[in-house]
């Protein structure tokens, strides 16, 4: 699953100040082209640009809400 078909353009307006994951990224001065580009990112200074820029605490805590409202969109639950 790609990082648009999870951070749905709902999903962001919803809980950023931003209608895409890339102007998320773009929006923290993160420049992401490759999986190893976004692995790099990923460390407690990114946990701080989510918790400051977003509904929620954490990283984690983000991927799993967008997993939830994914699966829940799938399920038509």
């Amino acid at each position: 699953m790609s990082f648009d078909e999870l951070f749905t353009q709902n999903f962001m307006q919803s809980n950023t100040s931003v209608s895409s994951f890339d102007d998320f990224l773009k929006s923290g001065g993160y420049q992401v082209k490759s999986q190893e580009d976004f692995d790099a990112i990923i460390n407690d200074e990114f946990d701080t640009y989510v918790k400051e820029n977003t509904k929620f605490t954490s990283w984690q805590d983000m991927c799993q809400s967008a997993v939830t409202a994914y699966y829940e969109k799938k399920l038509k639950l």
